[in-house]
């Protein structure tokens, strides 16, 4: 769901519903994450991850739905023994809270996740369908090794030599939020001498304490993480835990809420550029190599600023006159197209008009060749024509999303859905853009659908690799105004209630 794609569940509801607008849902989809367990000091095992359960469950319109966010359990010092994460709660769904780690020779405590063990004791038992145990030092390893605490998706390390401490179990991702984060790592073990050897948590969506300088480190708040011995002094507490929930757009905005969730939109929206060297860059194919074939390119422009030249696609290979398909010199708001047949000049296209945006306002761009006859469009109408038999210059190339030529000219403001099709065009003639995300239609070589959780990924058959350069982001600013194509997004870090 946290990328727009409705399952048949939602759909026949809708449908039963005899309507998708103003109805209220009833089901979500859910994601809730207890508490960490906290650990100990001086050799003592990893605390095990909060529990983690995802899945749909049904709601009823007009009842108040109790959210219940479970705090993580208390790090200690000496031989006090820590404590366990306390549950999470949506309605009838809980997530337990991840055990404590074991300390002084005591079993990890069984929870969500269980907690690593100390010296010569068992790891702690998870909880079916939310977590792992936690690992064990029964065995050869003996002396001051420790298990790590488990995670919600695998066991914590047992370590089966002197004085190693065991790496917490990994977390698991999720991508109900919009953006993929990392939930339930297990704390890593420790062992009773500073700086002997001891292990960090979990690397795959980890989030567990790692420790260091004699103390335990805590698990990351909002995740669940638990926490990690401590060799010599504190050891660290657990994170607390989460709940999302989400549903199509289609239906209703919840009635009321308490607790302060998070309200957001996940789905298909935009990414975000901030001009300074921020863009994305495909890999490269002979596919993106233009030729003297029929094609389309194609995007959705949200332009912020006015300040410098800005490419909003081009070609990504430095030192070439390769073509530049929207850009927008001089620090105005007139896209324009160049093409070149030699690589060496503009022969093909030089600032040929693709039209005039208006700042922070969604625009639809296009280019297409059908024969020998090239035609520019904004939000459909045409605006210029012209006719080459040329072949647009090179044999193997890229495409760069937000910038020209890498790392210059970079575009200010939101793009979405860019479409490459080659061998035939997406348009003829003057057309209405599309009001929903763009699809892959006969010969798309590139669609980048920009949705949530995956805004960089090439979705045509071709499967285009990009590589993002300075962190541009997803967003939830969409150029499709109509309903179906997002989903509502509820985020609790404090506990509450919400009624549909």
């Amino acid at each position: 769901m946290a990328q727009g794609l409705f399952n048949l569940k939602q759909v026949t509801q809708a449908i039963q519903q005899n309507g998708w607008v103003n109805q209220k849902p009833a089901w979500v989809d859910f994601l809730v994450v207890a508490g960490g367990g906290g650990a100990g000091a001086s050799g003592p095992g990893g605390g095990g991850a909060g529990g983690v359960l995802v899945g749909s469950t049904s709601v009823v319109s007009g009842s108040a739905i109790t959210v219940t966010i479970g705090a993580g359990g208390g790090g200690t010092s000496g031989t006090t023994a820590p404590t366990a994460g306390s549950n999470s709660v949506f309605g009838s769904v809980t997530a337990t809270g991840g055990g404590q780690g074991g300390n002084n020779g005591i079993k990890g405590g069984d929870g969500g996740c269980g907690g690593g063990s100390a010296t010569s004791a068992t790891g702690g038992q998870g909880t079916v369908n939310q977590g792992f145990g936690g690992g064990t030092t029964s065995g050869a390893g003996g002396g001051n090794s420790t298990g790590g605490g488990g995670g919600a998706g695998g066991v914590g390390q047992s370590p089966y030599q002197y004085n190693v401490g065991g790496q917490g179990g990994n977390g698991l991702g999720s991508v109900i939020t919009g953006t993929m984060t990392g939930y339930g790592g297990g704390g890593a073990g420790s062992t009773g001498n500073t700086g002997s050897g001891y292990s960090t948590p979990g690397t795959a969506y980890g989030g567990g304490g790692a420790p260091a300088a004699g103390n335990g480190g805590a698990g990351d708040v909002n995740t669940g993480g638990g926490g990690s011995g401590a060799p010599s002094y504190t050891g660290g507490g657990g994170g607390s835990g989460i709940v999302v929930i989400s549903y199509p757009d289609t239906f209703a905005a919840a009635t009321s809420t308490t607790g302060s969730p998070t309200v957001s939109t996940s789905g298909s929206g935009s990414v975000y550029f901030s001009g300074s060297s921020q863009y994305l860059v495909s890999g490269t194919s002979a596919n993106f190599s233009l030729g003297t074939s029929d094609f389309s390119v194609e995007c959705w422009v949200y332009k912020t600023s006015t300040t410098g030249d800005q490419v909003a696609i081009g070609s990504s290979v430095t030192g070439n006159l390769d073509p530049l398909f929207f850009y927008f010199g001089g620090g105005g708001n007139a896209a324009v197209l160049y093409l070149s047949s030699n690589g060496s000049s503009f022969d093909i296209a030089s600032a040929v008009a693709v039209g005039t945006v208006s700042l922070n306002t969604w625009a639809h761009l296009a280019v297409t060749r059908v024969g020998t006859t090239f035609t520019t469009y904004l939000n459909g109408v045409q605006t210029s024509t012209f006719t080459s038999s040329a072949s647009i210059y090179k044999s193997v190339n890229s495409y760069a999303i937000g910038a020209g030529q890498t790392s210059i000219n970079g575009f200010k403001g939101y793009i979405s859905n860019v479409r490459v099709v080659k061998g035939s065009s997406a348009y003829s003639g003057a057309f209405t853009p599309s009001t929903t995300p763009l699809t892959p239609i006969t010969n798309t070589v590139l669609l980048v659908n920009t949705v949530s959780g995956a805004p960089f990924v090439d979705s045509s058959a071709t499967s285009t690799t990009f590589t993002a350069t300075g962190s541009p982001a997803w967003n939830a600013l969409s150029p499709f105004t109509v309903t179906g194509y997002k989903n509502r997004v509820y985020k609790w870090t404090s506990s509450g209630s919400i009624t549909f």
